[in-house]
């Protein structure tokens, strides 16, 4: 029986925060679809790093990785990514690139009252401004079919509180960036941006708000979902595996739900 190929047999990827979570789920469904060259990076978690690296390589020993340490609010921090990403793994250019990466944590939020102007900026800056200067940064090393992935979230389109005000505008912002990027580079580059649109997942950063905010915040997270659970990391990699392929070609400045059916909760 002819053996079917790997959607993503041969591309060159990276995931910023892909040491742990979901990012480190998507690094591990890219390196399963075929990648044959990935980086991740990862804030300060070099132990997850390694442990992602260690599971992709039982996937393929033949993959080329590359884990390295950067941070969302750093200078230049989308040239810090597509530099490392480069010189790590040896090649010229990169096709798929997850901007994940997020200063945002899930058990650290503050109400709209007490919300300073410095925590909203870094938290603007941590997830839109980063996602910006790494899409421009890596669009230059990437040839025509190239794709881009910036991770949103249910909270950017849905209202649910005072609390996550910054983080929704910031995912709000993310979308606004993927979708104008997807309008000016699709016929100038031959690439597509699109974003996912993710809610409560399995990951340790909602362990950190479950731990944080009790059971009843389990409950309504839960409840959220058409099939009333949190999704699995590897559910959401899915989505982005496929966001990156080739099959995924007509699928442009879009914002793809990955919530189960969040959003239609939240919206009615």
């Amino acid at each position: 029986m002819e053996q079917i190929p790997a959607p993503l047999k041969g591309k060159v990827a990276v995931v910023t925060g892909g040491g742990r979570g979901l990012g480190s789920a998507i690094a591990i469904k890219l390196a399963e679809q075929g990648c044959s060259h990935l980086a991740i990076s990862y804030s300060t978690n070099r132990t997850k790093a390694d442990e992602t690296l260690a599971t992709i390589h039982k996937i393929s020993p033949n993959i080329k990785t590359h884990a390295f340490s950067a941070s969302v609010l750093e200078e230049n921090f989308g040239a810090h990514i597509v530099d490392e990403t480069l010189s790590g793994l040896g090649v010229d250019h990169v096709d798929i690139v997850v901007a994940n990466a997020t200063n945002s944590e899930g058990d650290k939020v503050t109400p709209a009252s007490k919300l300073s102007r410095q925590e909203w900026d870094d938290t603007m800056t941590g997830n839109a401004f980063s996602s910006l200067d790494l899409a421009r940064n890596a669009v230059l090393k990437m040839p025509r079919g190239g794709r881009i992935v910036m991770i949103s979230s249910a909270a950017a389109k849905a209202p649910t509180g005072e609390y996550v005000i910054a983080y929704a505008a910031a995912k709000a912002a993310l979308e606004c960036v993927s979708k104008n990027l997807a309008v000016a580079w699709g016929p100038e580059y031959g690439i597509t941006v699109n974003s996912v649109s993710v809610g409560a997942t399995k990951t340790d950063g909602l362990q950190k708000s479950l731990d944080a905010f009790g059971p009843e915040f389990e409950s309504m997270t839960k409840d959220l979902s058409m099939l009333k659970r949190h999704a699995e990391a590897s559910e959401v990699a899915s989505i982005v595996a496929f966001i990156a392929s080739p099959d995924a070609s007509w699928v442009i400045g879009a914002a793809i739900p990955a919530n189960g059916g969040a959003l239609s909760t939240l919206q009615g």
